[in-house]
């Protein structure tokens, strides 16, 4: 994207006293970004492309300075942008931006899931039309990492994440070659399945399920009949289930489940 050398500043109101606001806008791939420091607070930004619907930069108001990123289409347009202060003196930006179809402008696809069991890695999985460049992230607020593209496949990479046990704030961004780039924010819950142990004693099966917040039910075969039992019992966080064993060798699956529907499974033989 190009855009011209000036920027066209049109001003309104009854005082016409203001210091009018310093404005960048510069575009990187199809991304503008928007620098505006104003010396008065601002009451509304609003932006719209070739004279069309008018879009509301939603956080301006009672503020003297924004930062701020949109998506610029894919054709030659004409920018503008409105500063309304609270002297109710109005600001008219312009910038044109020149279209080059040789350029890539297509956002990067991102795909993650959002519970997974604690003894996973997150696969975080980008795609895009050109080559992928790198793949960033960070939990909550702590320090962002970067991921580099090895160069397997320039058009898809996977990135394994480090787990943080807990609900948190996952952030990933994929940037590709001409720096396009899309962000996903998801609150992914990691959790610890549960823990099955499984003993005999003399006729009986035990099966004694753990979880660090609630076991709900549990479902287990014994040579191919199938028992579902819910936990409905004062101690959620421990399940403890007696079943006759026949004579003999036995079958034993056992299916555990929490209360975020995360299992875990154990198979096994019992002789009695």
């Amino acid at each position: 994207m190009d855009y011209c050398k000036t920027i066209i500043i049109k001003k309104f109101g009854t005082t016409q006293s203001n210091i009018p606001p310093e404005v960048e806008v510069t575009a990187e791939g199809s991304t503008a970004s928007i620098n505006i420091k104003h010396n008065t607070t601002i009451k509304s930004i609003t932006y719209s492309f070739n004279n069309g619907e008018d879009l509301e930069i939603s956080d301006a108001n009672g503020k003297n300075r924004i930062e701020t990123q949109i998506e610029l289409p894919n054709e030659d347009t004409i920018l503008k942008i409105k500063i309304t202060d609270t002297n109710k003196e109005e600001y008219i930006i312009e910038k044109e931006f020149k279209y080059d179809s040789s350029v890539d402008l297509e956002d990067p696809k991102l795909e993650m899931s959002s519970v997974i069991k604690i003894s996973q890695n997150i696969s975080v999985i980008a795609t895009d039309n050109e080559k992928i460049s790198c793949i960033t992230y960070k939990w909550d607020d702590d320090e962002e990492k970067v991921i580099e593209n090895d160069g397997t496949d320039e058009k898809r990479m996977e990135a394994k994440i480090d787990l943080q046990e807990g609900k948190k704030k996952l952030v990933v961004t994929a940037i590709d070659n001409s720096r396009n780039k899309t962000t996903q924010e998801k609150d992914i819950l990691v959790v610890t399945p549960p823990e099955i142990t499984l003993k005999r004693s003399k006729g009986e099966l035990i099966i004694r399920v753990k979880d660090n917040e609630e076991v709900t039910k549990v479902v287990y075969e014994i040579n191919g009949n199938q028992y579902t039992k819910e936990n409905n019992g004062d101690n959620k966080k421990e399940f403890e289930i007696k079943e006759l064993l026949a004579k003999g060798e036995n079958i034993v699956k056992v299916t555990a489940y929490n209360n975020h529907n995360v299992t875990s499974e154990k198979i096994g033989k019992c002789t009695y």
